[in-house]
């Protein structure tokens, strides 16, 4: 058997990205298509439709102790309305999938049973090998396989393979095993193996069962206690809805602890040598495993247009210092030009030209890109930028290779004008001291803020993992972003704080921007008032200088008689010998005093 990485169909990115949160289970009955009781082992929701209108309903979602009040609204076979937690309302959307209800939430997918379906109803084509269906889940073998879940149109199942010795002699015996459930062996293809371990691997097939077109996965594992395999069987045509709940029927590959936010805000489960990193659960958080495995989830970016308001506000502050620095240069030019007239006059500063916008320095940290209307858009402008910012800081980085798919997903439905879609990527993550291949999951969605002239935000999740252990990684990151349980009552005080946070912050931020205009119209006058100062010192120093260069011509100064009012003249160069004298003889040392021409003029 030739292994090769798994790229076929990689559409299932889509089903191991976003599992439901919690696995399923049947109980009781219900009356209408969107009418009833929904639930599995956690949430329950239960739905009324309103006697006035059949596209308006009502009911109560709940989870745990708490019960949240919820109202929604039928429009195109689905249900778009919001549920009511410490008094905010946060959106969902809800479709049918049979007699199970997918319920989205905050990029969540909760697959929930109604109260009283048979899992195992004849629309099911496996539904005559099924166990019967009071038997406890995982608890029936029928043709060596053990049932760990059944879907509308398939299975999902479990086979010991005490005689196998290889991944292949294991993949080989499970499609022998499906041939006898089959209308023939399943055709393989796409086959995958661990490079790292070899322990783990599998492959996808097409088969016929009662003349329908089906297809499946295969999973392998090859540990101590010997070889076992995991089947997916479904219909050729399953939604993705159904691809979703059968991968969460899935053995959880290892053994998971709980990891509870520092905060209370909520938790998540991990394996042994994987970290969180992360104070709470309102932020993003990045849980690595121990070889290059990488989950991010919560992530939030902001982006600033480079056409939006920080940019028009920047430039207008620099055209502003502009125009004050040309009146300063006006008024230094004029400071020269006497100075040079009269060069013992005091001489102005030359003013300095204000520096050019630059958004990485005027604004540190800020991301600036043009709107990005969807995934593909940001695949191709946002994250090459984020990449050569992170290189030019020293930071790991990740370049993409080939984006081998990308599929829409369901849009958020608290924002109209946003858009979502699911990536499939090779990439190449470079550390500072490893560079390798690897492959990533992104589930990325775009939107607005306000019209998107000025800002928008990208939110993010991804999955990735070495080229070379991807498969083997993908269930287990499965597991862990399944395993998230929020507390809402903290991520709701959290929200509020920050809010009221954002708030002050917008009133602080309208103060200082009142108290920088203030300051620039004080620096206005300062400057102006030092300028005209300036000015008459400058105009003194040269009335001072000529008068005393027409009095050292004239070569006399005028004397004065403060007892008898006389005005007289004296030799400049023996003027204080003969003041001196004057008031010696007149015995009295100021009677006679010298007025210089300068406070003559």
């Amino acid at each position: 058997m030739h292994t090769r990485s798994l790229r076929t169909r990689p559409i299932l990115a889509l089903a191991l990205l976003f599992p439901p949160l919690f696995s399923s289970s049947a109980r009781a009955d219900a009356p209408s298509p969107f009418a009833g009781t929904f639930s599995n082992d956690k949430l329950t929701v239960q739905l009324d439709a309103s006697p006035a209108s059949p596209s308006a309903f009502s009911g109560t979602f709940t989870l745990g102790p708490s019960k949240f009040p919820a109202t929604a609204t039928l429009a195109n076979h689905s249900l778009s309305g919001t549920f009511t937690a410490s008094g905010n309302p946060f959106p969902f959307t809800a479709t049918l999938d049979g007699d199970r209800l997918i319920l989205v939430t905050a990029g969540t997918t909760y697959a929930l049973t109604r109260a009283g379906h048979n899992p195992l109803a004849a629309d099911n084509p496996l539904a005559a090998n099924a166990p019967a269906a009071n038997a406890p889940a995982g608890d029936a073998a029928t043709n060596g396989f053990l049932t760990l879940g059944t879907t509308k149109s398939g299975q999902v199942l479990f086979l010991k393979l005490p005689a196998a010795t290889s991944l292949e002699s294991g993949i080989t015996r499970t499609a022998d095993e499906l041939a006898t459930r089959l209308d023939a062996k399943p055709t393989l293809s796409g086959a995958f193996e661990d490079a790292k371990t070899h322990s783990k691997g599998g492959a996808l097939f097409t088969a016929k069962l009662k003349g329908a077109d089906m297809r499946g996965w295969i999973f392998c594992s090859n540990e101590k206690s010997g070889m076992t395999a995991s089947v997916i069987l479904l219909a050729a045509n399953a939604p993705t809805t159904e691809i979703t709940y059968a991968f969460s029927f899935l053995p959880i590959p290892v053994a998971l602890h709980t990891f509870t936010f520092p905060d209370n805000s909520g938790s998540i489960d991990v394996p042994d040598g994987w970290t969180v990193n992360g104070q709470t659960l309102s932020d993003a958080v990045n849980v690595k495993g121990p070889a290059n495995q990488n989950i991010l989830f919560n992530a939030t970016i902001l982006v600033q247009t480079p056409d939006g308001m920080l940019v028009r506000q920047r430039k207008q502050l620099y055209q502003m210092q502009l125009q004050n620095y040309q009146t300063q240069m006006q008024m230094y030019r004029q400071s020269l030009a006497m100075h040079q007239r009269n060069p013992i006059g005091p001489m102005m500063a030359q003013p300095q030209p204000p520096a050019q916008p630059d958004l990485d320095k005027d604004f540190p940290g800020l991301l600036f890109c043009p709107y990005c209307d969807g995934p593909e858009e940001v695949i191709k402008n946002l994250f090459p930028l984020i990449a050569e910012m992170k290189k030019a800081k020293g930071l790991p980085y990740t370049t993409i290779d080939k984006v081998i798919e990308l599929v829409p997903a369901p849009n958020n439905p608290s924002m109209p004008a946003s858009k979502s879609g699911i990536a499939y990527m090779a990439v190449t993550n470079h550390l500072p001291d490893n560079t390798f291949a690897a492959r990533t999951l992104f589930r990325i969605t775009t939107a607005p803020v306000g019209d998107g002239k000025d800002s928008w935000m990208t939110f993010l999740t991804t999955t990735g993992a070495p080229d070379a252990t991807f498969d083997a990684d993908l269930p287990t990151m499965n597991a862990i972003l399944a395993s998230i349980k929020p507390n809402m009552d903290v991520l709701n005080k959290i929200s509020q704080q920050r809010s009221d946070a954002i708030r002050k912050m917008g009133e602080d931020n309208e103060r200082a921007i009142l108290q920088r205009g203030q300051q620039f119209q004080h620096q206005q006058a300062d400057n102006f008032n030092r300028f005209e100062n300036q000015i008459q010192a400058q105009e003194q120093a040269r009335h001072d200088s000529a008068s005393d260069y027409i009095e050292y011509i004239r070569g006399v100064r005028d004397v004065y008689d403060t007892q008898t009012g006389h005005m007289g003249s004296a030799d400049l160069n023996n003027v204080n010998g003969i003041v001196q004298g004057m008031n010696d003889a007149a015995n009295d040392p100021n009677r006679f005093v010298q007025i210089p021409l300068r406070y003559e003029r």
